[in-house]
Formats: C-alpha cells, structure tokens, sequence
C-alpha cells in the first residue's frame, strides 16, 4: 500500500505536470502573437558610417533605412511551425489524459475480475479444503493412506492456497495502479 509520503510527491509531480503544459502552451501562443506582430511590422535601421578616399578627408554620414515587409512567407512559416508544436503538445497532453481514463477503465474491469473470483475461491473452496485436509489427517492416522498420498493432498491444497494469494496480489497490485492512476487524473 501507498504511503501519504507517496501520495503527496505524486499529487507534486502531476501538479507539476499540469503547471509545465499550461506553460509551454502560453508560451508557444505568446510565440506565435509575436511572430505574427512581426511579420506586420516595419523594420528600421539607423547607422553612422566614415570613408575615406585615398587617405584624404573622409566623409561621414548617417544612414537611415526602413524596410515594409512584402514577402511574408517567412513569418507566416514560422507561424505555422508554432502553431504545429502547440498542436502538438495538446495532442500529447490530450494523449496523456485518454490513455490514463482507458487504463483506469481496464484496471477497473480487472478488479472487478478478480475481485469475483477470489470471493468464489474464499465461499466454495476454503471449508472444502479444510474438510479434505481433515479427512486425510484422519486417513493417515487410522492407516487408510500412506504418507505420500498424504503428502500429495497436502500439496494439492496448498497450491489452492497459493492460487488465492497470487489472485489477491494481483488485486492489491491493480488497486496501487488505479490509486496511482486517479492521483494523476
């Protein structure tokens, strides 16, 4: 069984998970504002410049240039590749959230599975091999059976015993799994 110590680094981490994802979305879509709003924007450009010509007196200057941007094929392809990897981390969290609600549905139909199957084990067999150990205690006692065939009984009902505390581990492993898995969801 879980631990709180657990359960509470679990609830951190899918915490952290949901932070990260709502990040990386507000960043690509304030990424994509961006390249959107520079793609419409003007460029400017200031600049200073010294020539000389044959090392006589140089001339100075200033330069002053602004670009209108015509072709946007660039920013509108940088748009879309934003746009694709936001897509795309949506689809992956939108992954995440589907394959968690199909596991939990699984495991769900698994215990219920198993869940039947040991109360059937716990209501038909366990007096049935009660009764089959005590008849063959008292076989061996009066002599009717030897000892190997006492023995063989015996095993046969421990590995009943054994069959129901794999199905009961089964059950206890698919709980931890779906109390993990509802931690996340």
């Amino acid at each position: 069984r879980m631990g709180s110590a657990d359960t509470i680094l679990i609830q951190q981490d899918t915490a952290l998970l949901d932070e990260l994802y709502k990040n990386r979305t507000d960043v690509l879509n304030a990424r994509i504002e961006e390249t959107r709003l520079q793609t419409r924007k003007p460029e400017y450009r200031l600049g200073y410049f010294y020539q000389t010509l044959q090392k006589e007196q140089g001339y100075q200057g200033f330069q002053v240039t602004m670009g209108i941007p015509i072709d946007q094929r660039v920013g509108k392809i940088r748009s879309q590749q934003l746009e694709l990897e936001r897509q795309q981390v949506q689809f992956d969290w939108d992954n995440r959230r589907t394959w968690i609600a199909e596991r939990t549905r699984a495991l769900r139909t698994s215990l219920e599975q198993l869940r039947t199957s040991i109360m059937r084990y716990e209501s038909d067999s366990v007096d049935g091999q009660t009764r089959l150990l005590n008849v063959a205690k008292s076989q061996l006692q009066l002599g009717e059976i030897d000892l190997f065939e006492f023995n063989q009984t015996q095993k046969l009902v421990f590995e009943k015993q054994h069959e129901h505390l794999d199905l009961i581990r089964m059950y206890n492993q698919k709980m931890i799994q779906l109390n993990f898995l509802s931690i996340l969801n």
